[in-house]
């Protein structure tokens, strides 16, 4: 019996491994630490200074479309300065781009792709077919990316979503892409958002300056004015407080301090090339609303909310100094229009005086209930009145009685 169980166990692991060796190895395919899977092996993001992105323009003759061998594109660039990425095209050339947006929608899906057998659809596509995937010259997106010295490190053509189309046996879902140069169809599982709007990639934090750096906040708006100075340990006084009002509230002021340093867009409604469009837009000097902000190096901050956007939720607005008209969601505007009076407290209400209070409250001859009590005067006045009337109805002694003829003499 005991042979019988051992040569078992000794089937049963010779069959077994070659399902670990069929598992193992598929787990190494996907290895995406694996150079030699990647589609573009050694790339580095770091090594990254400028991206372009450029897309066929849609023409209403597809033949044509697909016979013009330098088919017109639109596109859109940008150039990393120092840690900072910028846009280098069109109308918002100079703005800051988000880092973590060049980062996440394009550099981290370059340096994710594989190339395996089970991402690789067609190894050699024909012509007609690389233009069923939309990988076609005339077609294609083109992502290129250069070195300091504009020399391209990656060119990728990107295609088509791949959606519900269905390949083989299999669905698919991803983006079917393929290297500059290369005939061939690989499917990488996630879509590729590559917007040519250049607002989709704008910093949208316009505005952060740390907290412990300011010294003075001010806020105009249709209600009026009110100013507050940083009093170094002490805390935050308020220059003129409006009459009639109680304690600061601390919580609306801070809550001031935090939208006044820290301003973040909406969206962008476009470029400021001349002064007239501030005041196209509410956000001249007589602005509705105008924040202050001056720090401990005397830079002064300023954002103006002027007029509200028609159809949405939004107010346009300006930082001076900022080449942007931008958007503020109305629940970012709203405390802003507060009265300054809605920084405080109400005025504490004195209770009317209490003369019962005072001592000796009757001194006056008044008492609680209001009625005058008699004078010493009075007392004494019947006290003579009881002597009399006592005298009056006194009946005589023995000693009272006046004395006999010839009595008291010797």
């Amino acid at each position: 019996m005991k042979n019988i169980n051992t040569i078992l166990s000794v089937i049963f692991v010779v069959l077994l491994l070659p399902c670990f060796i069929k598992y193992n190895g598929s787990m190494r395919a996907l290895d995406l630490t694996d150079e030699s899977l990647k589609v573009f092996p050694g790339f580095r993001a770091e090594t990254v200074a400028s991206i372009q992105i450029t897309r066929p323009k849609k023409l209403d003759d597809p033949a044509k479309a697909a016979a013009n061998p330098n088919p017109q594109v639109d596109g859109i660039s940008f150039v990393r300065n120092e840690e900072k990425w910028l846009i280098a095209s069109g109308d918002y050339q100079g703005i800051e781009a988000r880092s973590s947006e060049i980062d996440d929608r394009i550099l981290k899906r370059l340096n994710d792709m594989i190339a395996t057998k089970g991402t690789i659809i067609q190894s050699d596509p024909s012509d007609s077919e690389l233009a069923s995937y939309k990988l076609d010259e005339a077609s294609a997106t083109r992502v290129v990316c250069g070195d300091n010295a504009q020399k391209p490190i990656v060119q990728l053509l990107v295609g088509r979503n791949a959606g519900d189309q269905k390949l083989g046996k299999q669905a698919t879902t991803g983006t079917f892409v393929r290297p500059v140069g290369q005939k061939v169809v690989i499917l990488y599982d996630r879509e590729l958002d590559l917007d040519l709007d250049p607002t989709s990639w704008m910093e949208k934090k316009l505005q952060d300056v740390a907290e412990a750096d300011i010294k003075a906040l001010s806020l105009r708006n249709e209600k009026g004015t009110i100013s507050f100075t940083r009093q170094e340990g002490k805390g935050w006084k308020c220059d003129k407080p409006p009459a009639d009002v109680g304690k600061l509230k601390e919580f609306e002021l801070n809550s001031l301090i935090g939208r006044a340093r820290t301003v973040e867009a909406a969206g962008f409604k476009s470029r400021l090339v001349a002064r007239q469009q501030l005041t196209d837009f509410g956000l001249g000097d007589d602005a509705p609303i105008e924040i202050k902000l001056t720090t401990k190096a005397d830079k002064v901050h300023l954002l103006h909310v002027g007029k509200k956007v028609e159809g949405k939720q939004e107010f346009y607005a300006w930082l001076a100094g900022k080449p942007l008209i931008f958007k503020l969601a109305e629940w970012n505007v709203t405390p802003l229009q507060k009265d300054p009076k809605d920084f405080f407290d109400p005025k504490p209400i004195t209770p009317p005086k209490d003369n019962s209070s005072k001592k000796g409250g009757d001194e006056k001859g008044q008492k609680k209930d209001g009625v005058k009590p008699p004078s010493d005067t009075n007392k004494d006045q019947g006290k003579d009145a009881d002597a009399k009337n006592a005298g009056a109805t006194k009946q005589p002694t023995k000693s009272d009685k006046p004395p006999e003829k010839g009595e008291g003499k010797k």
